[in-house]
């Protein structure tokens, strides 16, 4: 086996194994962020749609690379995971956003993709 092959097989390896638990931890990480009294927030109003989108495309990605199951199962419980952050966001001070929910699944779709194009190109580096 060439290292090349090697090593995009360990790393195949690692989202397999660690992937869910990663995307768990991830999405506790970001309801931490979310919850923190608006005063607390670091960020401009202006960054909020990107941040969101990001931090929702890195944390779909660890268990998309390799999924244990379903990806749309998966899309569907993130998407539902950050519209329950909206939703408990305004008993802590802070306001609930369609455009948030929009934003988040929108971060997952993409994180989806990367997903998909990693996972691809593992495989191909590994046959």
């Amino acid at each position: 086996m060439t290292p090349v092959k090697r090593v995009s097989s360990n790393i195949l390896a690692l989202f397999d194994r660690f992937g869910l638990v990663l995307t768990l931890a991830l999405m506790v990480l970001i309801t931490a962020a979310s919850l923190l009294p608006k005063e607390s927030a670091a960020g401009p109003g202006a960054v909020d749609k990107p941040m969101h989108v990001i931090a929702y495309a890195v944390a779909v990605l660890p268990a998309a690379v390799v999924p244990s199951g379903p990806v749309l199962w998966l899309a569907a419980w993130v998407v539902a995971w950050g519209g329950a952050i909206e939703l408990l966001q305004p008993l802590v001070g802070r306001s609930m956003k369609l455009s948030d929910m929009a934003a988040n699944a929108v971060g997952v779709l993409v994180g989806l993709l990367v997903a998909f194009l990693v996972q691809r190109l593992l495989n191909r580096m590994s046959e």
